[in-house]
């Protein structure tokens, strides 16, 4: 085969060509033949092609001679062109596999780009969120299709402009809004920003919404975009708006509570300091007995009973003053300027007439009772805050409840002094017993018929050193509010005990007499009643029979099934149990036989008046008569004037107790006492005297 000088130039090109795209390929890798793909080497491929061109040429003059030598046989330009052949056909190959990585590259950034918009839209669409995107440079905000139909519009009817979003924003919230809009232009960090906003629908009604954007700078520290989203908290408002008002707002009866109530009674405090309000009263309502309807109609209509209150007060007084519900049975009303005193007190007759008119509720006819404490506020008043105002208030109402309910009583410095003092009392009360300021007084009880001695009431006394005597009807109530009363009952029940030891061994050899001690509701509440008094008997070497206890009227009312328990474990030792004051409270004679009595101690307010009162005198003789029936022993007290004794001795009492015999006697005096004797014909009672 004879090849022109052309042909044989060709072929010498294409070998070489051929061999440095291969030499590269098996020198540096697939990269080498990208060069004549990638668009980035497309400056250099001029260059590079023409050093490629020109290196085979020369070498082609350089081997030409030795090429021409060979050329007869043709052995040569055949290896060459079979060598060719390999080569092309290998290079098609890389080339071919370079194309198709390129094609799997593209399509998998393609497909990775086509997944993170459909996750980005996925994630849009579930947050239910309106979109906008603020390009700063050019002003333009683009809003999405969510964004639009939040404020009732299609996506194409808004311009993508600032003003269209601020122009929609409520007056009293736009302001604020561009405010945080400017902090976040100002900051050159990307932060995180939010507002809380009214934004108008289509339909005319404003809804709320909170923003939340991220703000854009370039390299300068100048905003160029600003990215946010939309979210509808309508919902959430109103969710909020009402435990706001739940807060501030009474369950049952929808009145304000006593939160709402303390933050208005302080407004018109500031307000009244400032000489800007006139007068204004704070009038405490408390229902009285409210807790015998729950208890015997049950807690439904005491529930319609409350929301009945609730309704008549709010209907009774002006849109500027308040009702409210403290909570149980008690409200509260907020009087501003009132027109004087004399007015006022026609407005608070006119409440207790309107709430203590009978009302039927169900198949219950209930005539409701009230007390009120009132609070007059005038330029004089020392008020400082609304619960100095609330306090007195509620010392007013004490008071109306002690004075027999269904009342009004208004706070005065009388009242303030009062308050004072049994701050001072209760203050006190706390540490006189472990200073020793306690100690226990004793009254003779003896036999109607003969005036022998037959025990003795155990009275306990508090002497302060710089309160002086305090009367008990002045710290034994402040002491049954807390557990103090039972610490001073045990103290009663050790020193009574002892006392009688000493008083049996020195006067008493046949042993029978007894000492009386007054049990409080509260000692009666637990079994440490029983170790206390069985721990005195034996430690001083006493019977059960000469101790007696003394429970007032109030537990026949209460009928506790735990106090029936604890007085019959006492009587089943062999304590007799006294009932105290019979006749003043609320005693039930259909209940009386249910408890373990076995004396009846009849009040002095039937024995004050007996002489002159024949009335008086019968009742006396039906309560001793029924006492005997019953099987029960009577005392009575108060017994001051031989007359009074003598009636009662005709009547066939059991027993006798007043200052014609003898007061109530510290244990020195009462030594002195019983040994001088305490009969009538040996001591002269006083003409008037006062009962401890």
């Amino acid at each position: 085969m004879i090849f022109s000088h052309k042909e044989i130039v060709t072929i010498v090109l294409k070998i070489a060509l051929i061999e440095c795209l291969v030499e590269g390929v098996l020198t540096w890798g697939m990269p080498y033949v990208s060069i004549y793909f990638n668009p980035s080497w497309e400056p250099y491929l001029d260059p590079l092609a023409l050093i490629l061109i020109t290196t085979p040429l020369i070498i082609f003059f350089i081997i030409r001679p030795y090429l021409m030598a060979k050329n007869s046989t043709g052995s040569l330009i055949e290896q060459y062109e079979a060598k060719i052949s390999a080569t092309a056909k290998l290079s098609q190959a890389l080339i071919d596999k370079q194309f198709e990585e390129h094609e799997r590259v593209l399509k998998q950034v393609s497909e990775d780009v086509v997944m993170r918009e459909e996750r980005y839209a996925l994630a849009a669409k579930g947050s239910n969120d309106g979109l906008w995107d603020w390009d700063i440079l050019s002003g333009k905000i683009f809003y999405s299709k969510r964004w639009n139909e939040m404020i009732g519009f299609e996506e194409t009817e808004l311009v993508e402009g600032k003003e269209i979003w601020l122009q929609r924003v409520h007056p009293e919230d736009c302001e604020k809004l561009l405010y945080h809009i400017e902090e976040s232009l100002k900051s050159s960090l990307e932060k995180n920003y939010q507002c809380e906003y009214r934004l108008l629908h289509k339909n005319g009604n404003y809804f709320w919404v909170v923003s939340k954007w991220i703000t854009l700078f370039d390299n300068a520290g100048h905003a160029i975009r600003m990215v946010g989203a939309q979210s509808d908290i309508e919902k959430n408002k109103k969710i909020e708006e009402q435990l706001v008002h739940d807060a501030m707002h009474d369950f049952l009866t929808k009145l304000p509570n006593r939160n709402l109530l303390n933050d208005r009674l302080q407004q018109v405090l500031l307000r009244f300091k400032r000489a800007v309000s006139e007068d204004f009263a704070l009038v405490l309502f408390d229902l009285d007995n409210f807790k015998y309807i729950n208890d015997s109609m049950g807690h439904p209509v005491g529930d319609k009973l409350l929301i009945h209150v609730g309704k008549s007060l709010a209907s009774i007084v002006r849109n500027t003053d308040t009702v409210s519900r403290l909570g149980g049975d008690e409200f509260a009303v907020i009087i501003q300027k009132p027109v004087d005193k004399h007015s006022f007190n026609m407005m608070v007759t006119r409440m207790a007439s309107v709430l203590t008119s009978p009302i039927k509720i169900d198949e219950y006819l209930i005539n409701p009772s009230v007390s009120m404490g009132i609070v007059w506020c005038n330029k004089t008043s020392p008020y400082t805050s609304s619960d100095e105002i609330f306090r007195d208030a509620d010392i007013a109402l004490y008071h109306a409840k002690k004075s027999g309910k269904s009342r009004f009583v208004f706070y005065d410095n009388e009242l303030r002094e009062e308050a004072q003092k049994k701050f001072r009392i209760s203050n006190n009360l706390k540490s006189a017993l472990n200073k020793n300021q306690f100690s226990v007084f004793y009254q003779p009880i003896v036999l109607t018929q003969d005036g022998q001695i037959a025990g003795f009431e155990s009275l306990l006394r508090w002497n302060h050193p710089d309160l002086g005597f305090v009367p008990p009807d002045q710290f034994i109530p402040i002491a049954e509010e807390s557990d103090m009363i039972v610490e001073l009952g045990n103290f009663v029940i050790q020193k009574s005990c002892e006392t009688l030891a000493t008083l049996i061994e020195k006067y008493n050899p046949e042993r029978n007499w007894y000492v009386c001690i007054n049990v409080s509701a509260k000692q009666l509440e637990n079994n440490d009643i029983i170790f206390e008094i069985e721990r005195a008997i034996k430690d001083n070497f006493l019977s059960y029979q000469n101790l007696k206890v003394e429970v007032t009227e109030s537990i026949l009312l209460k009928n506790s099934d735990s106090e029936l328990y604890i007085l019959e474990e006492l009587r089943k030792k062999g304590i007799q149990i006294a009932i105290d004051d019979f006749g003043t409270g609320y005693s039930s004679l259909s209940t009386l036989h249910h408890f373990p009595f076995s004396f009846l101690k009849i009040d002095r307010s039937f024995i004050t008046n007996v002489v002159t009162q024949p009335k008086l005198k019968s009742m006396i003789k039906s309560i001793i008569l029924m006492a005997k029936t019953l099987d029960m022993k009577v005392v009575v007290e108060g017994v001051e004037q031989l007359e009074q004794y003598s009636i009662l001795k005709e009547m066939e009492a059991d027993y006798i107790q007043g200052y014609y015999f003898s007061k109530p006697l510290p244990l020195v005096e009462l030594h002195l006492r019983i040994e001088q004797g305490v009969y009538p014909l040996h001591w002269e009672a006083p003409k008037a005297s006062v009962q401890a």
